[in-house]
């Protein structure tokens, strides 16, 4: 290796770099990982590389998928009477929930009314998109890139662990009975993995109250404009949560004033 760098300093000409090249290329692909075959045990390989501090990942296989018409479908509650949620927000490759793709899934816990400023009560993640790839659109929207997510875990990977953290609360998304839901329950068939948590969807309490909110529209960025909450990250996951939460909290307190 240190020979041929001294002649890279030394040489200039395209043949020299191209035969360079060539050996770099062979040498990238004998460097490539080893994994077992498949009569070997991953598991126990990749957890020994693990153990000595070689970090080796390996994704996993996609469980069977559950069929479209044993997945229950989501129900929606609509008594603002909860103080303890998760607010959530999903970024996709698109609007169309059978052949889209979640790209970030994010989520925060409010106990007691209260939004805690810790990581353990956060959950954020890129997702790599399900069979699909990231429009320019999407990506000038949200700055998420196709480079970004291309090491990412896959959507039955992120998924359980989701699950985990959102327990039995209440699912708190803004029009997510129209959009959210259904991207949730798509997740959910991916990776073989029933939720049967309740949603409150706060732009149907924002459009009920819209008198009281004095919003120009019913996006999540204007309503929370209204209510003097700004959103730090405009479509991006985790920001679009806590604006919800924040968005929620804030139109119970005026719905009790204007009691």
């Amino acid at each position: 290796g240190n020979i041929f760098n001294k002649l890279r300093n030394n040489y200039d000409d395209s043949l020299f770099q191209k035969n360079i090249k060539m050996y770099d290329d062979i040498i990238n692909r004998i460097r490539k990982e080893y994994l077992p075959s498949k009569k070997d045990n991953i598991e126990k390989y990749v957890l020994f590389l693990n153990s000595i501090g070689i970090d080796l990942k390996v994704k996993k296989k996609q469980p069977d998928k559950i069929a479209k018409d044993d997945y229950p479908i989501p129900i929606e509650v609509k008594d603002s009477n909860f103080n303890n949620f998760v607010a959530f927000d999903v970024e996709t490759t698109g609007i169309d929930h059978s052949k889209d793709a979640i790209i970030e899934l994010s989520a925060i816990k409010v106990i007691d009314g209260v939004l805690v400023d810790d990581k353990k009560f956060m959950f954020q993640e890129l997702v790599h998109p399900y069979k699909k790839s990231i429009p320019k659109v999407v990506e000038n929207l949200t700055g998420i890139s196709n480079e970004m997510v291309k090491d990412s875990k896959e959507i039955w990977e992120v998924f359980p662990e989701f699950v985990d953290f959102i327990g039995d609360n209440i699912l708190v998304g803004y029009n997510c009975m129209t959009f959210d839901s259904k991207f949730l329950v798509r997740a959910g068939r991916l990776s073989n993995l029933i939720i049967n948590n309740k949603y409150f969807d706060v732009m149907h309490m924002a459009r009920k109250y819209k008198n009281i909110i004095n919003s120009k529209n019913m996006t999540l960025v204007e309503v929370g404009k209204a209510l003097d909450i700004e959103n730090p990250q405009a479509h991006r996951a985790l920001a679009d949560a806590i604006t919800t939460a924040k968005v929620y909290l804030k139109m119970k307190e005026m719905m009790y004033k204007n009691e």
